[in-house]
């Protein structure tokens, strides 16, 4: 048997000459070629769900004991600056992705050194990576970034054998391996709000404190509107709490401070976390954390009770704020769904949200999952229906990251996605003079990986633009959907829509069962592409008479009734979460 080389990332094919006994860790490692079936690719580890599930059990079993070390570690670290317990909930939902992003990495290599007997890895060195500022920085790059996941692989690698548990041998090359980095920092600000914000800020003493503060993730006109009937005046606090802006000062403003590392007898892979997560944590929980201390402190909003969509995940400045408000003041904090997915493991953060919130609302029934169900802020003004001179098909494409740091109720990897299987054999078997008819509309930036297939199906100019999803939806004559969350709704709830996924790979929660089965009995959801594109040639010559069929009518309104939709009144729905708050 010939010793074959362990490819981790595509950023080392570069400096492999002989490219036949080469063994790839996973398809991310071809994402900037033409990829065919390979089988010197190593199978997803997390490929079934009986897997995942244990795999989840396991990380949040050990997210609990070192979140409880580390907590307790920072808590002395910064001089008891804050509580242990804010400690614990603002580095949360960072330890996840670490934890899940590492654990992937650690089984992967555990499972090829089993299989595998002869095989090299090459240790190269590498441009300098920057150190992490918060949780969505460390999350962006280690999805994407090709340097930080081989660094990590190489990581897993050295330790997994000096302490003999692979038997892969460690090659080391005098070679480099670079990788271009640009920090990511979003500091566009509207003028006239900016200004207007600056504005309500130098006046911020002489208003009216908020007794409801209500932050970013909910509809702009429900939240104006919430504000108005609360008799408060409506601030748009996204220039208070403007965590993108701060983060270039807070690398300026970072402090040196000594960082020693967490002692720990456990498991191998506990021992490894130990040994990195204190040199691994983002700068705004260390060397930085003064300077976004400061930042909490000068924000002087004293409100009975705050409501967040999105701010209390990726926002550190505003997490710190609602924490400390919370912990210290007493203050009620509620967290409110900002989206569609009715997956199981949709709250994929070991139920954080629930954790740090005295309320949630959540758009399904509350009897079985949440606390309240939310008046659906998403639609209540915001529900266009479609252009009825629209001629196109619109197939809405959800394109993943390469490397897998987390796990999701649904695909986690290019590796698992199906979409362009989807897309090829709905265009395969459209009629002829409806296939002129489809275009493909990313939900995000693609890698070559995605734009490479899809222009083989497609011609590139069929191909929509990034950033208008929204604006392609509402001039198409029928969305196909390939995956169930919130553009699905968005869909549906505008005009004709079908959905076409694996179940296998979307666990939704199975109180939906019914209404799913409803959907696919008419037409709207479909697990056989085949079958979809068969539909498609059957109602295009008249899409709205089956749209407005009095049985599949019907189908949608016990779907979407689950969801709380469609709204029935505006001001109605305003008045009834603002009761909520103020009741709960």
């Amino acid at each position: 048997m010939s010793t074959k080389t362990l490819i981790t990332t595509c950023i080392e094919l570069s400096n492999i000459k002989d490219k036949k006994n080469i063994l790839y860790a996973g398809d991310w490692c071809l994402k900037n070629q033409k990829l065919i079936k390979n089988k010197n690719v190593v199978h997803n580890i997390w490929d079934s769900n009986q897997i995942i599930d244990s795999d989840y059990k396991k990380i949040e079993k050990i997210h609990k004991k070192i979140n409880l070390k580390l907590s307790d570690h920072l808590y002395y670290l910064h001089e008891k600056k804050i509580s242990k317990k804010i400690w614990k909930n603002l580095i949360y939902i960072w330890l996840t992705y670490y934890l899940f992003f590492y654990y992937f990495k650690w089984k992967t290599i555990i499972k090829i050194s089993s299989i595998n007997k002869k095989i090299n890895f090459n240790l190269y060195e590498s441009n300098d990576v920057h150190s992490n500022i918060d949780s969505l920085d460390f999350y962006n790059v280690s999805s994407n970034s090709d340097i930080f996941n081989y660094l990590a692989f190489k990581r897993v690698i050295s330790y997994q054998k000096k302490n003999k548990l692979i038997n892969i041998n460690l090659v080391k090359k005098n070679k480099k391996i670079y990788e271009k980095r640009k920090l990511s920092l979003n500091t566009t600000q509207n003028v006239k709000l900016n200004l207007l914000n600056k504005i309500i800020l130098y006046f911020q003493k002489k208003l009216i404190n908020h007794d409801l503060l209500i932050l970013d993730g909910i509809n702009f006109k429900f939240k104006f509107f919430l504000n108005l009937f609360s008799f408060q005046f409506p601030i748009n606090f996204k220039n208070i709490f403007n965590w993108e802006k701060a983060k270039k000062n807070l690398i300026k403003n970072k402090k040196k401070i000594l960082i020693s590392k967490i002692e720990n007898d456990g498991t191998h892979f506990e021992n490894f976390i130990f040994d990195n997560i204190m040199s691994d944590l983002p700068l705004c929980f260390t060397s930085g954390f003064s300077y976004l201390d400061e930042l909490s402190k000068k924000i002087k909003f004293k409100p009975k009770i705050i409501v967040s969509g999105t701010q209390h995940v990726h926002n550190e400045l505003a997490k710190l704020w609602m924490l400390k408000q919370k912990y210290e003041h007493n203050k009620k904090l509620f967290i409110v769904s900002h989206g569609g997915g009715h997956q199981r493991l949709s709250l994929t953060m070991f139920d954080y949200e629930h954790k740090i919130g005295d309320y949630f609302f959540e758009w399904l029934d509350k009897k079985k999952f949440y606390n309240y169900r939310l008046p659906n802020t998403k639609y209540s003004f915001n529900v266009k229906k479609r252009n009825k001179n629209a001629d196109k098909i619109v197939f809405v494409g959800n394109e993943l990251k390469p490397y897998i740091n987390r796990i999701s109720p649904g695909p986690m990897s290019i590796s698992s996605s199906k979409i362009i299987d989807d897309l090829e054999i709905i265009f395969k078997n459209l009629n002829q003079n409806i296939r002129s008819k489809i275009f493909y509309a990313p939900k995000k930036k693609m890698i070559r990986y995605f734009s490479n297939k899809i222009s083989k199906i497609l011609k590139k100019d069929k191909i929509l633009p990034i950033g208008k999803l929204a604006l392609n939806i509402q001039k198409s004559k029928l969305v196909i959907c390939s995956y169930p969350q919130t553009t699905f709704f968005d869909a549906i709830m505008s005009g004709p829509t079908i959905l076409v996924y694996n179940p296998k790979l979307w666990r939704h929660y199975s109180k939906l069962n019914k209404s799913y089965k409803v959907l696919k009995s008419h037409g709207i959801v479909f697990d056989n592409s085949f079958e979809a594109a068969k539909h498609i040639n059957h109602i295009w010559k008249d899409i709205d008479k089956w749209w407005n069929e009095k049985e599949v009518v019907n189908a949608r309104n016990i779907f979407l009734k689950e969801f709380n939709l469609p709204p029935k009144n505006n001001l109605l729905d305003v008045f009834r979460c603002l009761k909520m708050f103020k009741n709960v």
